[in-house]
């Protein structure tokens, strides 16, 4: 049996950018022995070239886009395996966008069938869109961060309540003690907390198991 290698990156390969002591020599061993491997990451902003010319400036030579699988590639095999012809509203940058456009997944802004999460900078208008999405009914895939991944943040901070408190009880009409005031409503700049994907009508029930990318490179 031909034993091949699925192979984290950040902290394994490399701290920030500075690679692992013995990355390079494991990676370069790989290479010359035509050992398949595939390095993964939940980060969904970086594309597969971006990765390959990532680890060529930090020292690791000879690699390209076909030895990487991101979060977002996952996300954009999931749908399109259990949801063929769906479309997407998507928030984030980078990666995410070419990864479903390469699926023939359209970005859609009217009536999408799903809220692709992703990291990257957003907008209070954005999240606002996409969490009116999620209550029409829309399911939310998330390419899920990580430290090393940031969350979707805003690229105008201004604080956007999307929640309240409720308000105390009123006081009871034998009590001569007002009610304290409601407390301010809370502000919130984290985007609204996406659904599990549904089972789209007439398909099997999802796979937790790890979609394969496709050829595993030598």
């Amino acid at each position: 049996m031909k034993t091949g290698y699925l192979i984290d990156m950040d902290g394994v390969i490399y701290r920030e950018n500075h690679l692992i002591p013995g990355a390079a020599a494991f990676v370069e061993a790989l290479l010359a022995s035509h050992t398949p491997f595939l390095f993964l990451t939940n980060n969904s902003a970086p594309t597969p070239d971006d990765l390959a010319v990532r680890l060529g400036h930090l020292g690791i030579k000879g690699l390209t886009p076909r030895h990487f699988y991101t979060s977002a590639m996952n996300t954009a095999d999931f749908l399109i395996e259990m949801d063929p012809g769906c479309t997407a509203y998507v928030i984030g940058e980078g990666g995410i966008h070419p990864a479903l456009h390469e699926k023939k997944i359209p970005n859609d802004s009217i009536t999408p069938r799903y809220v692709v999460i992703g990291g990257g900078m957003t907008t209070v208008e954005r999240l606002t869109k996409a969490h009116e999405f999620l209550d029409r009914g829309a399911s939310g895939p998330t390419c899920a961060p990580t430290s090393s991944s940031p969350a979707p943040h805003l690229s105008n901070p201004s604080p956007t309540t999307f929640t309240s408190p409720p308000a105390p009880p009123p006081a009871s009409p034998a009590s001569p003690q007002k009610s304290p005031p409601a407390p301010p409503p809370t502000a919130s700049t984290a985007p609204p907390c996406a659904r599990l994907p549904s089972q789209p009508p007439g398909r099997g029930t999802p796979s937790a198991d790890f979609p394969s990318p496709g050829s595993v490179p030598p």
